[in-house]
């Protein structure tokens, strides 16, 4: 078995999941986005649903329409996705993960 735990670049100050298939500019506003929004929440703490509604609400104002995100810890993913519409990173220990739909 492969061992794919090397597969991790830092970038605008996030762990991202590589290949990262996002465009590098949404990537880095999903990113910057991500990092506000998770900026208030206190060490050790879980994210709450809001956190996701907002990254999200900003996907969907900046890239078109249908995003999904999932932030929380300890989970990883793997998904069939369409074509430039995936990523999977960390912002400290919080994991995030979005992709889009049509």
């Amino acid at each position: 078995m492969t061992d794919h735990a090397g597969e991790w670049r830092c970038m605008w100050e996030a762990r991202v999941k590589m290949p990262c298939d996002m465009d590098l500019n949404q990537l880095r506003g999903t990113i910057e986005k991500s990092k506000e929004v998770l900026a208030d929440l206190a060490p050790g703490s879980e994210p709450a649903q809001d956190h996701a509604a907002l990254i999200k609400d900003y996907c969907d104002a900046n890239f078109a329409k249908n995003w999904h995100v999932v932030v929380g810890r300890h989970f990883g993913v793997h998904c069939i996705h369409d074509a430039k519409q995936f990523a999977f990173f960390y912002v400290g220990e919080i994991a995030v993960l979005v992709t889009r739909t049509q």
